[in-house]
């Protein structure tokens, strides 16, 4: 705009500031309707297909939805009458509930230490 990047480019001892700049205006422009275009494209894309049915079918979040389904009802078809599948559930299960209980504890943890930073460094400054 104002002449400080072909100065800059000048400084490097390249002597085609001015075509340089050209160039890079013109991959900037063409990023910025590249960007546009798509996001537009993208848009219609939406649109035509339905957002409900679009976001069902095409999003991360409910493909992830649906293989922690998939995971789930593979679960649930587990047999637990023979007495092998049933030990080994139960020591699933009580590693999941002591995992869950040291994640509280160590949130709650976390939470509480945070909570008191402003007081211990409060009470630092005021000793200086």
């Amino acid at each position: 705009m104002n002449g400080n990047l072909t100065h800059t480019i000048s400084s490097f001892g390249i002597d085609y500031g001015i075509e340089l700049l050209l160039v890079i205006n013109v991959i900037v422009w063409l990023l910025s309707l590249l960007s546009i275009a798509i996001s537009i494209f993208l848009i219609k894309h939406i649109v035509t297909y339905g957002p409900i049915k679009y976001l069902k079918d095409r999003t991360l979040i409910a493909k992830l939805f649906q293989f922690i389904k998939s995971k789930l009802n593979l679960i649930s078809e587990i047999n637990l009458t023979s007495p092998m599948n049933a030990t080994i559930m139960k020591y699933v299960l009580l590693n999941g509930i002591i995992t869950v209980f040291i994640a509280i504890g160590a949130l709650h943890y976390l939470s509480f230490s945070l909570s008191y930073i402003p007081y211990f460094y409060s009470s630092l400054l005021k000793k200086h």
